[in-house]
């Protein structure tokens, strides 16, 4: 029976810019350097989830106090 991989830990916002610089940068003939929008937005994709906050909580209305008794 096959064991279960190790979980993958998270990736670090650094190790994202890092992969995207690795796969997607290029240098023109002329010596111009560029990134290739396509795959470096394709790799956002695939990582931006685990760095985006939850949604903000919906605060419950509170009720009005009463008036005070004498």
């Amino acid at each position: 029976m096959p064991e279960d991989p190790p979980p993958q830990r998270p990736v670090t916002a650094e190790e994202v810019v890092r992969r995207i610089a690795a796969e997607c940068a290029f240098v023109s003939a002329n010596g111009e350097v560029g990134i290739r929008l396509e795959p470096a937005a394709a790799l956002v994709r695939q990582y931006g989830e685990q760095f985006r906050r939850a949604p903000p909580r919906r605060r419950r209305q509170r009720t009005a106090k009463p008036p005070p008794l004498l």
